[in-house]
């Protein structure tokens, strides 16, 4: 009897637990998902989520044209062992046609040589020819002496470089041009924020006002005594397409919501000596709306950078006529992250400062951008003097 009783309870208790496993394997086998759902998240999302600029992308199909003609003509002036102080970039300029949005490029190259000016003439032809049929280019001669290559990507003109068979004498420079670098966006990943502050360099930190890690990032930037700058959005031509994210002045906006918004962003980064803008396109070619922008700046004694995102920005003519220190983007560092294409993009900055004396350069929080500054700002020195931006405004 006491047997069949126990053999009854054995029974009760294996049916209570058949009944608990598909629970607990349930249960178990949403914690197993949900942490295999996250690590596969952590690893494979992009470094970065976010559009940071107007201008033309490496993913679009005009800024891979481009990318491959800079490649181009930088392989010929390489291999023809062109020193990089006969390289002058004259001009790099935002350009906006058909919908389209580029950097146009007016490069000089001097050489002193015949043979080696014939050579790279021979070597440019080939390396364009070789980028039909999204690269097409004529060549107009305008003596023995000079070659200008127009280029033209989708049929958008890009590229206008000047060969110049020039003996002459290398004169030591008494000054050095100065550069400056913005890295923009700042805010939506602290780690990366904390790299660039913590580079050895003075570098513009450009911050956003309501990112997930502003304060963090602010807080890091004054500690170090870092160049602070407010990075304050903006409506773009082709928004809601493009969003420049919470907080952008829109052109719809009264002047007193204006003031309200700018007052309000410049309280989250606290410090800031001045502000550039973040994409912008629509708004900083709206006369009225940058006039509020800069009476406000001006009352509080910053500055301005322009980012150009648009070929028609009026924000550095309203900056002067308010009395507003500014200045305007150079060159985009990185909106191609390959190797090639950032030194590419560095060498027009340094043919611009060469040129003007001065040219400041826009990077964003890329992991390759920190490790490509870390390595190549260093060995500038001699070349280009690496200032704050406050130095560069006037």
């Amino acid at each position: 009897m006491a047997a069949k009783k126990k053999r009854r309870k054995s029974r009760k208790k294996k049916g209570r637990s058949r009944k608990r496993w598909p629970i607990i394997a349930s249960l178990l086998g949403g914690i197993v998902l949900f942490v295999v759902l996250y690590v596969v998240y952590t690893l494979i999302r992009p470094t970065s989520v976010l559009l940071y600029e107007e201008i033309y992308g490496a993913k679009s199909e005009l800024g891979k044209e481009i990318s491959k003609i800079d490649g181009a003509v930088y392989e010929a002036l390489f291999r023809e062992g062109i020193p990089e102080k006969n390289v002058f970039f004259t001009a790099v300029e935002a350009q906006r046609e058909r919908g389209q949005d580029w950097d146009f490029t007016d490069v000089s190259v001097r050489v002193s040589l015949k043979a080696s000016f014939l050579k790279l003439r021979s070597r440019m032809e080939s390396s364009l020819s070789t980028l039909r049929p999204g690269v097409r280019h004529r060549v107009e001669q305008r003596s023995g002496t000079e070659y200008v290559y127009h280029i033209f990507a989708l049929d958008f003109y890009t590229h206008r470089v000047r060969l110049i068979l020039d003996s002459f004498r290398d004169e030591p420079r008494t000054r050095l041009a100065k550069m400056s670098i913005i890295v923009d966006d700042l805010g939506h990943d602290r780690q990366l924020g904390e790299a660039f502050i913590r580079l050895n360099l003075p570098l513009g930190i450009s911050v956003l006002p309501l990112a997930r890690y502003t304060d963090a990032v602010v807080h890091l930037a004054n500690q170090r005594k870092r160049e602070l700058m407010l990075h304050l959005p903006m409506e773009p031509k082709d928004y809601p397409e493009l969003d420049p994210g919470p907080g952008a002045l829109m052109v719809g906006m009264r002047d007193q919501e204006i003031k309200k918004t700018l007052h309000k962003h410049l309280g989250c980064v606290v410090g800031a000596r001045g502000v550039n803008n973040h994409m912008g396109s629509l708004f900083t070619e709206n006369k009225k709306k940058m006039a509020v922008i800069m009476g406000e700046l001006k009352k509080r004694g910053l500055f301005y950078v322009d980012s150009r995102t648009t070929s028609e920005t009026v924000a550095f003519r309203m900056a002067k006529e308010a009395g507003v220190p500014a200045a305007s983007r150079s060159v985009f560092l990185d909106n191609d992250l390959s190797a090639q294409a950032m030194r590419f993009q560095m060498e027009r900055l340094l043919g611009v400062a060469r040129h003007s004396g001065r040219a400041i350069g826009i990077a964003h929080p890329h992991a390759e951008t920190r490790k490509f500054l870390e390595r190549q700002l260093p060995g500038l020195e001699g070349q280009v003097r690496l200032v704050p931006v406050s130095e560069l405004v006037s």
